[in-house]
């Protein structure tokens, strides 16, 4: 048996999904296998080249079709093939580096003695338009969890893990500790990878990170959940309430609050930038009912201790009369200029 699955949902990604799929089988260790889930793609070629691969390498590719269900319907569908301890979530537009099974298999013997729930691995962004690549989002603080002390980390202990970079893509996951806990993404919507961020640490007691391998990830192709400023953003309402609710009903500890509303703002307003005008107008209604929705204690707290763009952004999305400064990009520009101008004198 092999020691590691690689889950590659494949959607309308025949531009890309060679590569990703090269990138697997061109491993230095062939100590792994694969499942494909085919969403249902329509383009004319990603459906052919799924097929194609999986006649080639029939001893390591497990293929499967389903209609379209979004991604986190795809990756429940490619865990139920799973027949490794360990398993990864693959992107089919991202590739994964070429020693990726053999470094793991070098850091597991390190920990042998140890039951590891997850392995964080810190990926490397790239930018298609330029071909450039640059250091992961949160390199440094990755550095700090995981290289300046024990490697062993429990995030029970140091609650600073739960402000690494949410996505699924960049763990290795111990399939034990995901059927212990029945676990399953999300199904029906974008950025499903908050939810079982905040959900999997609350119950991990080990987490390791592996600082030399990880995944390409790709920027900047239209087809991107982070592109869609469509009705898909009114996505993250769902996802974030349902992140809240689980925080609040299981008493997590005041600190993973706070770094989930970080999370949560930084989101909100990235979101209300990009998302089209008639989008932009419900999200903002939502993110009222989603904002008052948290104890005001909470809200009183983060204020005090996180970027006072922040704390000017939960005020204004909160007031009622001030909600419709965000809806028009050049009266939000205005109010951004006007807070500037209010901080500059309270400085001098």
């Amino acid at each position: 048996m092999s020691l590691v699955t690689f889950i590659v949902p494949a959607y309308n990604v025949q531009d890309y999904i060679v590569e990703c799929l090269e990138s697997i089988m061109n491993q230095t260790s062939p100590n792994y296998d694969v499942v494909i889930v085919n969403d249902g793609s329509t383009d004319e070629h990603t459906t052919e080249i799924c097929e194609k691969y999986k006649e080639n390498f029939p001893k390591k590719i497990k293929y499967v079709y389903q209609k379209n269900k979004g991604l986190g319907a795809a990756r429940n569908t490619g865990m139920k093939y799973v027949t490794t301890p360990w398993l990864v979530f693959l992107d089919s537009d991202d590739w994964i580096m070429p020693n990726y099974v053999e470094e793991f298999e070098k850091e597991l013997k390190k920990f042998s003695e140890k039951q590891i729930d997850l392995f964080f691995t810190l990926p490397i962004i790239y930018e298609n338009i330029t071909g450039g690549c640059r250091d992961w989002y949160d390199k440094n603080l990755f550095y700090q969890i995981f290289y300046e002390g024990n490697r062993i980390v429990n995030p029970e202990i140091d609650k600073r893990i739960y402000s690494l970079e949410v996505n699924a893509c960049r763990r290795i996951y111990r399939k034990s500790f995901l059927e212990e806990l029945n676990f399953t993404f999300p199904e029906g919507v974008k950025w499903e990878d908050v939810y079982p961020h905040f959900y999997l640490l609350s119950h991990a007691v080990s987490c390791v990170g592996i600082q030399n391998i990880g995944f390409y990830y790709r920027t900047g192709t239209s087809g991107q959940i982070t592109a869609s400023t469509g009705k898909g953003r009114l996505d993250m309402i769902k996802v974030f309430a349902q992140t809240f609710e689980y925080i609040l009903r299981n008493n997590l500890d005041k600190e993973i609050i706070l770094i989930a509303m970080d999370l949560m703002v930084n989101f909100s307003r990235w979101s209300i930038t990009v998302a089209d005008v008639s989008t932009r107008k419900r999200l903002i209604r939502k993110l009222y009912l989603l904002y008052h929705s948290i104890p005001e204690q909470y809200i009183k707290e983060y204020c005090k201790v996180y970027r006072p763009e922040n704390k000017y952004f939960i005020k204004a999305i909160r007031t009622s009369c001030l909600q419709w400064t965000m809806e028009d990009y050049l009266v939000k520009d205005i109010v951004v200029k006007m807070i500037n101008k209010l901080k500059q004198r309270r400085g001098k």
